[in-house]
């Protein structure tokens, strides 16, 4: 938990969502350029990385949840950061060593797999991160939802920089 006197430190958090939001979009995008050499940009592809998307972030935040009741330290957020920085930067890598031991699937298969191994491990940690936060930044259950909502909204403001960004 934070102390609203902290400026530093709730900036710090607040930096975490932006961050959070932003690698968020930019595998979601990035992921999809990745298999569309193999499976093509279609609609069909496009909703299986939307898809295990939310799926990844879903489950991500029902697990952070469960992690943030936990005695956890505020630098376990950056540790989860460079676990989920290490998983994007390994994922042409994994793509490109998937394509080939999928190749014998359908395609729809291969896509679907191919998004769920490359995609998923990365959404995952990062969604575990947002109810982390609101953990240390809510200073009592009352100010939770207030706390939550400026988390999502800043995690969404690095989701739309990303979009346009990239």
């Amino acid at each position: 938990m934070v102390l609203p006197s902290d400026k530093n430190q709730i900036l710090y958090l607040y930096s975490i969502a932006v961050t959070e939001g932003f690698s968020v979009m930019a595998v979601e995008l990035c992921a999809a350029q990745i298999i569309s050499p193999y499976y093509g940009n279609n609609l069909a592809v496009w909703t299986t990385v939307l898809g295990i998307t939310l799926i990844a972030l879903a489950t991500g935040y029902f697990s952070g949840g469960k992690f943030a009741q936990k005695n956890i330290q505020q630098t376990t957020l950056g540790w989860l950061l460079l676990l989920a920085a290490m998983l994007i930067v390994s994922i042409p890598l994994v793509a490109n060593n998937l394509i080939s031991l999928l190749d014998s699937l359908s395609w729809q298969t291969g896509w679907t797999l191919l998004s769920l191994l490359v995609i998923f491990p990365s959404l995952f940690i990062l969604g575990t991160i947002p109810p982390i936060l609101i953990h240390f930044l809510s200073i009592s259950n009352k100010e939770s939802g207030k706390t939550s909502g400026k988390v999502f909204t800043i995690s969404t403001i690095g989701n739309i920089f990303a979009a346009f960004l990239l």
